[in-house]
C-alpha cells in the first residue's frame, strides 16, 4: 500500500513539534520566512547603508510636516540620512549617552541623561525649558496668587505684579538669587531703570512703575533646579486627552516608581514644561514600560500591571487640568522588559515569565486578558529568559511586513501576525530598529543596516537557511515500512543540499545527505526526486539547506511511502 503527504502551504516554526505527520510545522529552522503564499522564501540579505563614527545611541524615522526625516544619534552627534543615497549630513552635538527621540507638535525631541534638543527639521536648538509664572496679582511686597507649578527642567520663574503706581521696590517671592533675568512692562522690555538686589531678593525702580492690573512681569533665577529628574528618565510616551499633548517619562533609576508628565504652556500643549507635582508614584517597584492603548494607558512593573486614563478636573482657581488617575489590572503579570513599548494589533505585547503575551481587550470595560502567543517558540523563549538578559533583548513591531521582532544577540524571533506563524533568523544582530518606505532599518554596532529585497547574502557573505520537517512515520501504520520516493520543488537560482534521517524500529538513526545538482534560473521552477535505500524504517525527516548566495524558495514538498507485506512484497 502507498501513502502519498503532499505539503503546498506552510506553517512555520513550532519547537514542540518534534514528531508528526503534520509536515507543514517545522521544529527547526532558520532564515526562512512564511510568505503570503504560505511558501518558505529564504530570508533577505543584510545590506549596508552607511557607517557611523562610533555605536548608535538612537535612531527615528518618520514625518515633520510632509518632510520624511531618518534621524540617528552616534559619538554624541545627529545625523540625517537620505537612505537611499546614504548620504548622511551631520546636524550638531547633542551630548553621549542612550538617546531616546520622538516627535512632538512638528519638532523631533532628543533626550539623554545630559542633554535635551528640539530639532524642527532645520534647526537644533537645547531645551531649556518653559518659565513657569508662578504667581500673578502680586503687590509691591510679593504677595499675590499661586498660578503655576515650578517647572523640573529649570529653576526660573516668573511673577506678575500689579503695580501700585507709587512703589519703586518690588519683592520677589525667593532671596540669595542666581539672576534677575529680564523686567517686562506691558509686555515689553522695562524703560524703567532698575537695578537688582539678588540677595534680597529685590528689584529696585528708578522712579514708580505706572498703576496697572497684572502689568509688571519679572523673571528671575533662583539657581536650583532639577533637571536630572527629567533627564535621567528612559521612557517616553505621548498620551492624554483628544490629541495626546501630554508627554509621559519614567524609568529613572532615582525615581523607579515615579511617573511625570507634561503640562500645557501659555495654554498649548508642551514637551518643555513638568510641573513639579506632575507625577504619580505606583506601587514600590521599577516601572518598566508605558504602553498606550486607545485612550487607555497600560503601565507595567516586573510583576504587576495598572491603567490609566485622562480625567480633566478644576482646582480651586477654576482652571481645567488634566488628571491621570491610576487603578489595578493584573496581579501576576507584567513587563520584564523595559522601554518595550510595542503596539500588535492595537494590542501591547510584553515579556512575561511565561513569554510573549498579548494584552487582549474584553467585552468588560476596562478588562484586559494577557494571553501568552509564543508557546510554538517556548523552547527558545525559555532558554532567553532563564539566561535573563533582559537589556539585551529588543520588541520591535515592523508594521509593513506585518512582523514582531523578538530579538536577543545575533538571533531574531519573529512572528508573522497576518499569517499567525513564527520562524526565526540567525546573524541578525540588530539593535535598534524602525521603519521606513515600508523597509525594515536598524542599526548594527556602528552601521546601519537594512533587509534588502534584493540581496541574497549578509555584508560579511553568504548565510545559511535550512527548513527541517518533524520525524514523520508517514502516516503508515505498521512496522515494515520503506521510503520509495521523496520529492519536492524549489524556485530558486540556487544548488540546495538534501538531507534525509531515517529512524529504524529500535530507534536508532541513519543520516543520508544528498546535493540536489539542478540550477534553475530565478523564477523557474523545478522538482526533484529522490530514492532512499530500501530497509525497513520507523520514520524520516528532511532537512532542505540552502549555502548559496542565492535565493531560495520552497513552493512545494511532498513525500511518496510503500508499505512491504508479510512476505516482502508490497502490499499487505
Amino acid at each position: 500500500m502507498s501513502m502519498m503527504m503532499c505539503l503546498d502551504a506552510f506553517g512555520g516554526l513550532d519547537e514542540r513539534y518534534k514528531t508528526g505527520d503534520n509536515l507543514a510545522l517545522s521544529p527547526d529552522m532558520r532564515n526562512y520566512r512564511v510568505t503570503e503564499n504560505r511558501t518558505l522564501e529564504k530570508r533577505y540579505g543584510r545590506s549596508p547603508v552607511c557607517p557611523a563614527p562610533a555605536n548608535i545611541d538612537g535612531i527615528w524615522s518618520g514625518y515633520l510636516g510632509t518632510d520624511k526625516l531618518f534621524l540617528f544619534v552616534s559619538a554624541g552627534k545627529l545625523f540625517r540620512l537620505d537612505p537611499a543615497t546614504s548620504e548622511r549630513v551631520e546636524i550638531g552635538n547633542v551630548g553621549m549617552g542612550e538617546t531616546q527621540m520622538f516627535e512632538f507638535r512638528r519638532s523631533v525631541y532628543l533626550k539623554n541623561e545630559q542633554k535635551y534638543f528640539r530639532y524642527d527639521g532645520t534647526t537644533l536648538t537645547e531645551v531649556e525649558g518653559y518659565v513657569p509664572l508662578v504667581a500673578v496679582g502680586c503687590g509691591a511686597d510679593g504677595t499675590g496668587d499661586s498660578f503655576e507649578d515650578t517647572n523640573l527642567l529649570t529653576g526660573k520663574k516668573r511673577v506678575l505684579y500689579s503695580a501700585d503706581g507709587s512703589s519703586t521696590v518690588y519683592h520677589l517671592p525667593e532671596q540669595a538669587l542666581s539672576s534677575v533675568d529680564s523686567v517686562l512692562l506691558d509686555g515689553e522690555p522695562c524703560t524703567i531703570t532698575w537695578t537688582a538686589d539678588t540677595a534680597a531678593g529685590t528689584v529696585t525702580f528708578a522712579f514708580a512703575v505706572p498703576e496697572g492690573i497684572d502689568n509688571l512681569e519679572i523673571a528671575y533665577d533662583p539657581g536650583r533646579d532639577r533637571r536630572s529628574v527629567i533627564l535621567g528618565a528612559s521612557g517616553v510616551m505621548l498620551f492624554g486627552g483628544d490629541t495626546d499633548g501630554h508627554l509621559f517619562l519614567w524609568g529613572n533609576p532615582d525615581y523607579p516608581a515615579y511617573r511625570f508628565h507634561s503640562e500645557l504652556a501659555d495654554g498649548l500643549p508642551s514637551a518643555e514644561y513638568f510641573p513639579e507635582n506632575n507625577y504619580t508614584v505606583i506601587g514600590d517597584t521599577l516601572i518598566t514600560d508605558i504602553i498606550a492603548q486607545y485612550d487607555r494607558q497600560l503601565i507595567f512593573t516586573k510583576d504587576r500591571a495598572y491603567y490609566s486614563y485622562c480625567e480633566l478636573q478644576k482646582d480651586t482657581l477654576g482652571n481645567v487640568y488634566a488628571s491621570f488617575p491610576v487603578f489595578n489590572l493584573n496581579g501576576e503579570k507584567g513587563s520584564l522588559l523595559q522601554n518595550a513599548g510595542c503596539i500588535m494589533e492595537n494590542e501591547p505585547v510584553t515579556l512575561c515569565a511565561d513569554g510573549l503575551n498579548r494584552w487582549e481587550s474584553t467585552s468588560v470595560e476596562n478588562e484586559k486578558n494577557a494571553i501568552c502567543f509564543s508557546y510554538p517558540v517556548g523552547e527558545t523563549v525559555r532558554r532567553w529568559l532563564a539566561a535573563g538578559n533582559f537589556s539585551g533583548m529588543k520588541l520591535f513591531n515592523f508594521r509593513a511586513g506585518g512582523e514582531l521582532y523578538f530579538v536577543l544577540g545575533q538571533t531574531a524571533l519573529i512572528y508573522n501576525y497576518r499569517l499567525k506563524a513564527w520562524y526565526a533568523y540567525d546573524n541578525f544582530g540588530a539593535e535598534k530598529m524602525c521603519e521606513y518606505d515600508g523597509m525594515l532599518y536598524f542599526s548594527n554596532g556602528a552601521g546601519i543596516e537594512f533587509l534588502d529585497p534584493d540581496s541574497a547574502y549578509d555584508p560579511e557573505g553568504r548565510f545559511t537557511a535550512y527548513f527541517e520537517t518533524p520525524m514523520s512515520s508517514l502516516g503508515i501504520r505498521g512496522r515494515r515500512k520503506k521510503v520509495s520516493e521523496i520529492g519536492f520543488t524549489v524556485r530558486a537560482s540556487a544548488t540546495p543540499v538534501l538531507e534525509v534521517s531515517y529512524a529504524d524500529e529500535e530507534g536508532g538513526t541513519f543520516p543520508i545527505t544528498t546535493e540536489i545538482e539542478h540550477y534553475c534560473g530565478d523564477g523557474k521552477t523545478v522538482s526533484f526526486s529522490f530514492r532512499p535505500p530500501l530497509f525497513r524504517l520507523a520514520k524520516v525527516k528532511l532537512r532542505l539547506t540552502e549555502y548559496d548566495y542565492a535565493r531560495c524558495e520552497i513552493c512545494e514538498l511532498h513525500i511518496a511511502a510503500t508499505q512491504k507485506g508479510k512476505y516482502g512484497r508490497t502490499g499487505l
